[in-house]
């Protein structure tokens, strides 16, 4: 019998709901040489009604019947079956990502590896998806070496799971590998240890392989009641012990066993306190018996400090401190920022075991920086970013650019620049970062002289001098600097490590020139024809054309402009269609996908450019503006043009502009819009306040920002009639899944007031209508909302546009949505309901400068309608269109100037 490419082994226990999605992920590899086994482990549902029809289609598909004995004696029939060259092993409730698996084993036939390991996404049941931590870090270390063994390469531990690892038929044979039946926790984890050790090699590739399935209801540590997870793991440890004395490896077992240990005190963390209460001298013994399983010991200096504390703990059978410990931890009732005292700092747990004060020191401190801006301008180069130390805050000490070589230092001081976006996003505000940033410095190249140059970052607090070398690990910003000859010096970048930023300082000769010349096409052709050996003939073809045409089209003085990738409804489309109309001189394109359902009402503005499209590309690298009303480089670009840029990031030289699809101000959006990370280079604002804001906290200079208001306030006009609330929530970002959204206090408190008996009776009363516009993020989790009242309409997005909705009602309810100042721009009032106010500030966005009067803000239900009643009564202006297209023309007036 010819053997199969490999063996996919399904293990399958009363997982019927789950068994057809299953089997349908992988049932097209039988056409592509892999054979698939499935052993169903004794189910008693409807498992096999489903997997008969599959084998009566699929002759090649094989299926083993065993009595209920575990996966594991599942998974080694699966084995004894299996007649491939690979053998991969899946569960029956997740899913395979065959285009990778046949990928990954490609791969492994061409590098002959023994084991392989790729990676594995979660999903639940509304397909919300992440990648898993551990992984990503796993593959992040030593990236580019894709052949590795775990003797020498320990991040290989980071992966217990054998459901992302191919293993060769033979090695299994061999040397008789199989699963430990006997063990309830950890076979993965024994097997796929065995098998690394004594494969040759293991390929190492970041390719999705498996779809694991994470149950909304599924039991997690924090509900384990008994201890006796606890056992297993210790028999585990035991038998992972005598695994590496097997092998002979045993000097090879402190990666493991910290690994091992750190879970081990995480699910004590993860325990519910009734446990421990009930128990506290079981949980000693158990841990102490874990420690002394251990070859390597306790390896504390490895351990973060929380865990050395509960180490401490446990030792000294401190019952109480455990309790508070446990209290502390659960409830999250300490800050983040270290405690400094008497010269020294201590961890946040220092508050309340002052006892144990020698563990809660902090010795050694992490120097986190990040260098946004790196440029290069002949003879200088430019570095900008922010820089702190963690857990204390970014005034308590001084920070310096260090350049130093074998024989000179040279220390720079750095400015302070205010970054509150780096405090938001490091400490989520329970840090004060504020003073992290560092306004961008330039250095003079001649000032160094010949040599090689180290560039770090220094700090110094009180005694105390920490550095870390300039860390670069973004291509697009390694390769912004390039080699160039200049008043006869060659000024070559060096990356050590890859990333660690390094200036080597030479004598220009007579030859040089040339070799630069030379060396610069031999790298522009490598990373050009790399494309073309990958199949990726858009980015070959772009890069190709523009070095051909690029002369000719920046000619052209092109003007890109859009927003997000399908949809024309906002301030760019508002001054689109002004300039197609009004400004035909300007060279400007509309950038949509031809799928969208505004591409109709787009079109006969004429010059559209398809998202995606080759044009599309070559227009991005070879225009002098583009203009969006979202961050550009989410919305705007292709996959094509952010390879470009990768290798050639000088070819960006359009100026850019952001028009805004709202007000700044109600949060604060730094994170996303500070000038470090856009590199606008005219911001729109409504006003002088929000421009104030903006020059305060964003990073930008004074004639980047402009007051004129946004475009699309230009086509507003009150049509209402005057019977008509419009209902427009935002968002709450920490709600991930249709469950989590029906079960939230979010969902359930509007649901609750659009089903007011009160209201429905105000409605019929005053005959009025309500229109409730789910935010977009409800409507994709959530579907249709079933019907509620006659006189309550549901609007979906695509139905109307947000524009017309605000233009034909009345009054708006929201709670922190800044469309409310377009409805306040035509004179018509807003109310906020606020109900989840500390919540949303907290949880959500990073609360900004301004405050809502409280006139208009309602905290609850009986407020809200109370408030409606009182805005019915007041009669306002109509308001209607005064200037006509005055925002946009004072838009292309600031423009004309760039």
């Amino acid at each position: 019998m010819n053997s199969a490419k490999l063996s996919i082994v399904i293990t399958s226990f009363n997982k019927g709901s789950y068994l057809a999605e299953c089997l349908d992920s992988v049932i097209e590899g039988l056409n592509q040489g892999a054979e698939i086994i499935i052993v169903d482990d004794g189910s008693t549902d409807t498992s096999l009604e489903i997997l008969r029809p599959y084998a009566n289609c699929y002759p090649r598909l094989k299926y083993i019947l065993q009595r209920n004995r575990g996966v594991s004696a599942a998974r080694n029939q699966g084995i004894k079956a299996a007649n491939g060259h690979y053998i991969i092993f899946l569960d029956a409730d997740d899913r395979m990502d065959l285009e990778g698996l046949m990928h990954l084993y490609e791969l492994c036939k061409k590098e002959d590896a023994d084991t392989a390991i790729g990676s594995i996404i979660r999903f639940n049941e509304e397909e919300l998806q992440e990648t898993i931590p551990y992984l990503k870090r796993m593959f992040s270390m030593n990236n580019k070496q894709i052949i590795r063994h775990i003797s020498k390469n320990p991040e290989l531990n980071l992966s217990p799971s054998v459901c992302n690892k191919l293993f060769k038929r033979s090695l299994l044979l061999k040397h008789q590998i199989f699963f430990d039946e006997s063990m309830m926790l950890g076979e993965d984890l024994l097997f796929s240890q065995r098998a690394l050790y004594l494969s040759r090699n293991t390929l190492v590739k970041e390719i999705i392989v498996l779809h694991y399935r994470r149950f909304q209801d599924e039991i997690t540590l924090s509900r384990v009641n008994e201890t006796s997870l606890f056992d297993r793991l210790i028999v585990l440890q035991m038998k992972i012990k005598l695994l590496y004395e097997d092998l002979n490896v045993s000097h090879l077992l402190s990666t493991i066993e910290l690994r091992q240990f750190k879970y081990f005190l995480n699910s004590i963390f993860e325990m519910k306190k009734p446990t421990i209460q009930r128990d506290p001298h079981h949980l000693f013994i158990l841990t102490e018996t874990f420690i002394q399983v251990l070859k390597f010991g306790m390896q504390m200096n490895e351990l973060k400090l929380e865990e050395q504390l509960l180490v401490k703990i446990i030792l000294n059978k401190d019952i109480s401190s455990l309790e508070k410990l446990f209290i502390v931890m659960q409830d999250n009732k300490f800050e983040t920022a270290y405690i400094a005292h008497e010269g020294a700092y201590y961890h946040p747990l220092y508050t309340y075991f002052q006892s144990y004060e020698s563990i809660l020191k902090i010795w050694k401190h992490k120097l986190i920086h990040r260098v946004e801006i790196v440029k290069q301008d002949d003879m200088k180069i430019y570095i900008g970013g922010y820089a702190f130390i963690h857990h204390i805050p970014a005034d308590a000490y001084k920070r310096y650019l260090v350049i130093r070589n074998n024989e000179v230092q040279k220390r720079i001081p750095l400015t302070t620049a205010l970054r509150t976006d780096v405090t938001f996003l490091h400490a989520e505000n329970r840090v004060d970062y504020n003073e992290a940033g560092f306004e961008t410095l330039e250095i003079n190249v001649k000032d160094l002289g010949y040599g090689e140059w180290d560039f770090f970052i220094g700090v110094q607090m009180h005694d105390q001098w920490i550095e870390s070398p300039v860390y670069i690990p973004l291509s697009q910003l390694r390769n912004s600097l390039k080699p160039v000859i200049a008043n006869e010096f060659l000024i070559s970048p060096k990356y050590k490590m890859g990333s660690f930023l390094c200036l080597e300082i030479q004598r220009v000769n007579k030859w040089t020139n040339i070799r630069q010349l030379i060396n610069g096409f031999k790298k522009d052709f490598r990373y050009d024809i790399s494309f073309l050996k990958k199949r990726d003939f858009h980015t070959f073809f772009s890069i190709a054309l523009i070095k051909l045409l690029g002369r000719l089209l920046r000619g052209q003085r092109i003007w890109l402009i859009g927003e997000r990738r399908d949809t024309a409804q906002d301030n760019s489309f508002h001054l689109f269609s002004y300039i197609r109309k009004y400004k035909k001189e300007i060279n400007i394109y509309y950038v949509i996908d031809k799928r969208s359902k505004d591409y109709q009402k787009i079109k006969e503005f004429g010059n559209i450019i398809h998202f995606g499209s080759l044009k599309h590309t070559l227009y991005l690298l070879a225009c002098t503006m583009t203009l969006n009303s979202y961050i550009e480089s989410a919305n705007m670009y292709t996959a094509a043009y952010k390879n470009i840029l990768k290798y050639y990031p000088h070819w960006q030289k359009n100026k850019k502009v952001f028009l805004q699809h709202g007000v700044i101000g109600v949060s604060r959006v730094n994170h996303s819009l500070h000038k470090n990370r856009t590199g606008y280079s005219l911001f729109v604002t409504s006003s002088e306040n929000e421009r104030d804001h903006i020059l305060s906290e964003f990073g930008y200079q004074d004639k980047e920002v402009v007051v004129t208001g946004l475009p699309r306030w230009d086509a507003l006009e009150d049509v209402s009639q005057g019977n008509e609330i419009l209902l427009m929530p935002t968002w709450r970002n920490w709600i991930k899944t249709g469950s989590q959204l029906k079960a939230s206090n979010y969902f359930q408190t509007y649901m609750a007031f659009l089903k007011s008996k009160e209201l429905h009776e105000l409605l019929e009363r005053r005959n009025l209508v309500m229109t409730f516009y789910p935010h977009y993020k409800v409507q994709q989790l959530l579907g249709d909302i079933p019907f509620i009242h006659e006189r309550i309409r549901i609007v979906r997005q695509g139905q109307e546009t947000v524009q017309q909705l605000l233009k034909s009602h009345r009054l708006l309810i929201t709670d922190y949505s800044t469309v409310s100042y377009d409805f306040a721009y035509m004179n018509k009032q807003v109310l906020f309901y606020q109900f989840d106010y500390d919540e949303f500030f907290s949880r959500h966005y990073n609360k900004g400068i301004i405050e809502i009067e409280s006139k208009q803000v309602c905290k609850n239900e009986a407020e809200l309608i109370n408030k409606i009643k009182e805005s019915l009564e007041n009669n306002v202006a109509r308001y209607s269109i005064k200037n006509e297209h005055d925002i946009s023309k004072k838009i292309i007036l600031e423009l004309s100037g760039l």
